[in-house]
């Protein structure tokens, strides 16, 4: 978008110059509270085969929160997530969560099991699913842990099978409202 000429108004996210004081006051706030970016964070360096018949921890992120909270300049109660990435099971029935793993080590399921059923390269997506937050402390991830850590649980339904997992991602952004 060029820049205004002289003696213009701006316009962009906002900037809009229409309504009373309090709506464009309003609509400031929402805008610099609420960033729109999405980051990406690789869940695993390669691909990961998994042979078992229980969940395992297949990949994740730590980030060391206590420690950078007070450098960033956002909120930090209202984040979402999503998942997304290749599943490659050699038999039906693979099971993909997304989990925080609290200090405890104890996973916790931030939303409902996704079940692959076919056999053969599929790309999965899940999401969105709270990552801190009202919304998140509802489904047991405890407040003001120092280092967060996210990821996916996995489970080969069918004993003795296995199924690869490639190039999964953690895509995070803050959610719009105040969750």
């Amino acid at each position: 978008m060029p820049d205004p000429a002289i003696g213009q108004l701006g316009t962009g996210p906002g900037v809009e110059h229409s309504g009373s004081l309090e709506t464009r006051v309003a609509r400031l706030e929402n805008w610099v509270d609420y960033l729109q970016n999405y980051h990406a964070y690789p869940l695993m360096p390669a691909a990961y085969t998994l042979t078992a018949a229980s969940s395992l921890f297949v990949g994740g992120v730590t980030v060391p929160w206590q420690a950078i909270r007070p450098l960033l300049q956002i909120p930090a109660d209202r984040w979402d997530g999503w998942l997304s990435g290749f599943v490659n099971p050699n038999s039906t029935d693979v099971q993909i969560a997304p989990c925080y793993i609290p200090d405890s080590g104890t996973a916790i399921p931030l939303m409902s099991v996704t079940t692959i059923h076919t056999v053969g390269l599929t790309k999965v997506w899940m999401g969105p699913f709270p990552v801190l937050g009202p919304l998140a402390q509802a489904k047991g991830v405890p407040k003001g842990e120092n280092v967060l850590a996210i990821g996916m649980l996995a489970n080969v339904v069918t004993n003795g099978k296995s199924a690869d997992f490639i190039a999964w991602t953690l895509w995070i952004r803050q959610s719009p409202t105040r969750s």
